[in-house]
């Protein structure tokens, strides 16, 4: 039995004797603490209280991103009318998933994901069309299932076409490496590109119930329910997920270690998601975009880390796990600006979002930009949140 297995089995208990140590822990909690530090002091020998919430770990947006050929990059600047604007955009590309993972200390990444029921879809982008060149070959884009690219007919390339590829080089490194933190995959539900839509580009499917259950049954040929952390997982019996995110906290590092955790970057189009038996996320794989205070409330993607600062700082601190970006593509990059990263790593976000988390991939734009965390570590103590005796040393062994 994994250890999550153990973990769910032990779940009803274990609220139990938490919450009886909280209802003890608050008659000596000095007012104006709050109910989240009480149920920490709760629970057990200091070395298993660092929680999955109360680490930093340096995350890819677009993680599998690759730039397209010359001549589709000139036909897509003719497509949105605006010269040099794919390199000036859009220029950019990324290891392979399991090189991120292992020679850039990144664990997370982001999958921009589009339905493909029967499969072709894609396979002949505008860009390619107006280029001269044919279709694509990799047979990949004519199998079913969810594909993972970046705009519709206009930058397809990906070092994962289909989304159970995706999953599998994540499962694959995870298994090799099995003590790592857990592993935060955003997903991106994308449809349509509407420049490329009004010359006739493709229709994308909408991300129905139908499309949403297709995406749960494709991570569930991939990763088994001990591999995962799921909201079943962190609901904890008699509350809602934001309850229990805030009250009783989040399964331990070691609980949740070898594990992957699935996060919706959306905001506003996952109701199919929530609905017909699933208002908290029951039977569920990712958590959404909600916000807080919503009963389905726990994870919370806030991008301007400058504006919203304090907000982060305050939400990290009320028990819920919020990503935030450091860099916005090329903009940032090529005016060598680190106030982002200056500022989402004071901020607590638990994953800070880059395009470039290695020194020397900004060196084709003159640049010196890279988001890391001090030292270059995959994972350290977070700043605002982290208990006293979290040791960044201890958080994840070096292979």
């Amino acid at each position: 039995m994994g250890r999550a297995g153990r973990w769910k089995r032990a779940a009803t208990a274990a609220t139990m004797m938490t919450a009886a140590a909280c209802v003890l822990s608050a008659a000596v909690t000095p007012a104006g603490a709050q109910p989240r530090e009480a149920a920490q002091t709760a629970r057990g020998p200091a070395d298993n209280r660092v929680n999955l919430n109360e680490i930093q770990t340096i995350n890819t947006h677009n993680s599998y991103k690759r730039e397209t050929s010359p001549a589709e990059q000139a036909a897509y600047d003719a497509i949105v009318g605006t010269p040099g604007a794919y390199q000036n955009g859009i220029g950019y590309s990324h290891a392979s998933l399991a090189d991120q993972f292992e020679q850039q200390n990144v664990r997370g990444i982001e999958l921009d994901l589009r339905p493909d029921p029967d499969g072709g879809l894609y396979r002949y982008p505008m860009v390619r069309r107006d280029a001269g060149l044919g279709p694509l070959t990799d047979p990949a884009w004519s199998e079913p299932g969810i594909k993972v690219f970046h705009i519709a007919d206009g930058d397809y390339n990906t070092t994962c076409v289909r989304f159970v590829s995706c999953l599998r080089q994540v499962k694959a490194w995870s298994d090799a490496h099995p003590e790592h933190v857990p592993i935060t995959i955003m997903l991106e539900l994308k449809g349509s590109d509407r420049v490329f839509a009004e010359r006739g580009g493709v229709v994308v499917p909408p991300w129905d119930a139908t499309a949403l259950d297709a995406m749960d049954g494709e991570i569930r040929s991939v990763f088994g329910e001990d591999d995962m952390v799921t909201p079943d997982d962190v609901r904890r019996p008699g509350m809602t997920l934001n309850e229990s995110v805030t009250t009783v906290g989040w399964p331990t590092l070691e609980q949740a270690r070898g594990q992957v955790m699935f996060v919706f970057n959306n905001v506003g189009n996952t109701s199919p998601y929530t609905d017909n038996g699933h208002p908290n996320l029951e039977g569920r794989i990712a958590f959404v975009n909600a916000s807080p205070g919503q009963p389905n409330a726990a994870y919370r993607g806030r991008d301007e880390v400058i504006q919203l600062f304090d907000e982060i700082q305050d939400l990290v601190r009320r028990g819920y796990f919020v990503r935030t970006r450091s860099d916005y593509s090329l903009t940032t990059v090529r005016e060598e600006d680190f106030s982002l990263i200056e500022a989402a790593l004071p901020s607590g976000a638990q994953v800070i979002s880059t395009d470039f988390p290695a020194v020397g991939m900004a060196a084709r734009y003159d640049s010196d930009y890279v988001a890391q965390l001090p030292g270059a570590v995959p994972v350290r103590c977070n700043p605002v949140n982290a208990p006293r005796t979290c040791r960044d040393s201890q958080l994840e062994p070096s292979h």
